[in-house]
């Protein structure tokens, strides 16, 4: 799936609290590459799909990796100030 897809599917997986104001995060991307499954984090603005969808598109470029291969996006971090 892609990182649209998958959020649309399964929403936003939270791995941290989410009650506090913040407007940057940094969010686990899980995906398949070659029958293995890995994992990249990216820093967006905070619930930012399409941000988080072209660094990811970038970084599957600079890896051979397949745009449809995500698995979950968990957000891991939050941040009080923009990145």
């Amino acid at each position: 799936m892609t990182i649209k897809q998958i959020i649309k599917e399964k929403g936003w997986q939270m791995e941290t609290d989410v009650n506090i104001p913040y407007r940057s995060m940094d969010v686990n991307i899980c995906f398949q590459a070659g029958g293995i499954a890995d994992e990249t984090q990216l820093c967006i603005n905070a619930y930012d799909v399409n941000e988080l969808e072209e660094l990811f598109s970038e970084f599957c470029k600079e890896n051979n990796i397949p745009k449809n291969a995500v698995i979950s996006v968990n957000i891991v971090q939050l941040y009080y100030g923009k990145i």
